[in-house]
């Protein structure tokens, strides 16, 4: 682990880093430890960028989010590594991409591999976990309390997290604390009417089918519209639950010590979002409220990755941050000190829950993405192809030659894939094939395969023929 550098009192004074924690001067000329910062992380569950108020939705009802985006910093150019659950978590858990850690699909990390429960814990704070986890070998993950989702209404009763919540911050006394709140809304299978306290409870007043943003990467059908209206109920309930934690910590007096981090594993779980590396998949909401420290109602266009979430927790808490990682802390963006940080971000899918096998790695710069296929063979399958929304967008293509294309083409990939983010925000317009392109499509390409290199990824030597 690496050596923490010293701060000179006039470094300090002009707002330096490089300090364990917040320093306070006395009437003498001792300075004194100020309380370690607390941090709350919340997890959403399959739940895109779009989908919040504050991101611009004004469709989707979240009032609780959308309060605590005017009181801190919302981040728009925030991913996750891979657009499923378990290696999203697990690089937000470890500060590695998923080959790294082992990670990949729903495979555990390796064996030594260093985790935020076992690094904070080291830093004398308190861990808790309460919600889904959908990360392994828990012996790797040694928080102090772990609530599973089966005792919490199957991740769906947000009263019941509240609760523990509450349980947790009442017998942390005045330790500090790292917690982690992770919802399993809005997961399929979304609200309906009549089922009850069960995995799809019901929520009140739902969303109106009639009114919902229908992206343009989706198509305009009744199924589509109807199971929007559901994920939105989904999330609100989601953004209740996040209005329970923020009263526990503010009925507790734990509120202006406490750093809250809200995000979310992956997409939507929609055709052409959650397991692919589109936008749609891998671009998270991400909202940070540092009080005295992160400039309320702020917005931060800096590319940042899962994999800095780990050193960056890290850095707040004054603890080492270890060596070898593939993150590091973007504390310096929290605090308006820099304005950019990564100029590209990287990305991959190996498999998931659905067979054959079609991976793929992409880069995403600020402009530009690739995208390499290493199976156009092969159809893609994943959950959301049970959905009434992809059934009737099937039920669309058989009349219609332009939904047919976009069917077939998210099916079969093509081997290259190059989008201009900045004319085309929604990968519609696939530009590999254009020959005044080639000159970027090479360059994001020979960088991909060096960052494959790095991280030995064992699909490398394909991307070689």
């Amino acid at each position: 682990m690496t050596a923490r550098p010293t701060l000179s009192r006039r470094a300090f004074l002009k707002g330096g880093l490089a300090v364990p924690f917040a320093l306070k001067l006395s009437r003498g000329r001792s300075i004194e430890k100020a309380p370690r910062p607390n941090i709350v992380i919340i997890v959403s569950d399959d739940q895109g960028k779009l989908d919040l108020g504050c991101y611009g939705n004004k469709f989707c009802t979240t009032p609780n989010l959308d309060s605590l985006a005017r009181e801190g910093m919302r981040l728009t150019n925030a991913f996750i590594p891979t657009a499923i659950c378990t290696p999203s978590r697990s690089a937000l858990l470890t500060g590695l991409y998923p080959h790294r850690s082992g990670a990949y699909g729903f495979r555990s990390i390796k064996p030594g591999v260093h985790t935020l429960p076992e690094l904070m814990s080291k830093g004398g704070y308190r861990t808790g976990i309460i919600g889904k986890v959908h990360v392994s070998p828990l012996s790797q993950f040694p928080f102090d309390v772990l609530v599973g989702v089966g005792e919490l209404g199957f991740g769906r009763d947000v009263d019941k997290y509240a609760a523990e919540v509450e349980k947790f911050l009442k017998k942390t006394n005045d330790k500090p604390f790292f917690l982690m709140a992770c919802y399993a809304d809005p997961h399929r299978p979304f609200p309906r009417k009549g089922v009850g306290k069960g995995r799809a409870a019901e929520v009140p007043n739902p969303h109106d089918s009639r009114k919902v943003l229908i992206p343009p990467f989706l198509f305009d059908t009744p199924e589509t519209r109807i199971e929007l209206a559901q994920y939105y109920d989904a999330i609100r309930r989601m953004d209740r639950g996040v209005g329970l934690v923020l009263k526990a910590l503010r009925d507790q007096g734990k509120e202006n010590n406490t750093v809250i981090f809200f995000t979310s594993d992956n997409g939507m779980p929609f055709p052409f979002a959650k397991t692919t590396l589109y936008d749609a998949g891998i671009n998270m909401p991400f909202i940070v409220r540092w009080p005295g420290v992160v400039k309320p109602a702020s917005v931060c266009d800096s590319m940042l990755s899962f994999i800095d979430i780990l050193p960056t927790c890290l850095d707040i808490a004054g603890s080492p941050i270890p060596k070898g990682i593939d993150g590091r802390s973007f504390v310096p963006v929290l605090r308006g000190e820099k304005k950019m940080f990564r100029d590209v971000i990287f990305a991959s899918h190996t498999d998931h829950a659905r067979k054959p096998r079609v991976p793929s790695r992409a880069i995403r710069a600020r402009r530009y993405k690739y995208i390499y296929n290493f199976r156009p063979d092969l159809a893609f399958q994943n959950n959301a192809m049970n959905s009434p929304t992809w059934k009737s967008i099937l039920k669309k293509a058989a009349t219609d030659p332009k939904v047919a294309a976009r069917v077939r083409s998210f099916r079969f990939r093509p081997r290259e894939e190059l989008y201009d983010l900045r004319t085309d925000p929604y990968e519609l317009n696939n530009l590999a094939g254009e020959p005044s392109c080639n000159r970027i499509l090479v360059g994001l390409r020979t960088q991909l395969r060096e960052w494959m290199k790095e991280q030995k990824d064992p699909f490398l030597p394909e991307m070689m023929k």
